[in-house]
C-alpha cells in the first residue's frame, strides 16, 4: 500500500507497460486547478518518477469521480496509453460500479437510456456531481441490476445495486 499524507492508495497490479490502482474516495485523479492539491496523477508521477526519466509516463486510461473508489487503469508508456484509448473508444472496455442506494427499487433490473448533460449548463447546482438528464446532453446508457435489498439498524430500506455504463462517459 502507497501512503500519503491524507490518501492511501493500494497497486492492485503492475506491468512494465501499466498499473491498476485501488484509488479511495475523495482523491482526485488530475488536478483541477494550479495549487499543490493532492491528486493520483501527482503521486503516481513521484512514484514512476524513475520509468519517467527514462521515456516512461502517467497516462490515466479510466477516470473515476472524485467521491468514486475503485480501480483505475494506468498507462506507464506512450504505446500502452495509446493501444489503451483505442480500445476505450472501441467499448471494448467492460465497466462496472457497485452503489448503496436509499431504498427498495420496484425493479430488479432496468435500462436507462437518457442524455446526459452537466446540470451545471442549465441551473445552478450545489452538489459536486452535476450530471443531470437533459435533452441537449451526450447520449448515455446505464443498466442497473439489484444485488441485494436490506434493511438498516433503524429499519430503513437500503439496496446494493450493480451499474454497467453500456454507453456514454458516465
Amino acid at each position: 500500500m502507497i501512503s500519503t499524507a491524507q490518501h492511501d492508495f493500494r497497486i492492485v497490479e503492475e506491468t512494465p507497460d501499466y498499473l491498476v490502482v485501488d484509488k479511495p474516495p475523495f482523491l482526485l485523479i488530475h488536478p483541477t486547478k494550479p495549487d499543490e492539491r493532492r491528486t493520483l496523477w501527482k503521486e503516481l508521477r513521484g512514484l514512476l518518477a524513475f520509468e519517467i526519466a527514462n521515456g516512461g509516463q502517467v497516462s490515466i486510461v479510466n477516470r473515476l469521480d472524485r467521491e468514486t473508489s475503485g480501480l483505475v487503469l494506468v498507462a506507464k508508456t506512450a504505446a500502452s496509453a495509446r493501444r489503451f484509448g483505442l480500445l476505450l473508444q472501441a467499448q471494448k472496455f467492460h465497466k462496472e460500479y457497485l452503489a448503496i442506494v436509499w431504498g427498495w427499487p420496484s425493479w430488479e433490473q432496468t435500462l436507462v437510456d437518457a442524455p446526459l448533460d452537466r446540470q451545471g449548463k442549465h441551473r445552478p447546482s450545489p452538489i459536486w456531481l452535476k450530471q443531470a438528464i437533459h435533452p441537449e446532453g451526450a447520449p448515455a446508457q446505464t443498466e442497473f441490476q439489484v444485488e441485494q435489498r436490506f434493511t438498516g439498524s433503524t429499519s430503513e430500506k437500503f439496496s446494493l445495486i450493480r451499474a454497467m455504463p453500456r454507453t456514454g462517459r458516465t
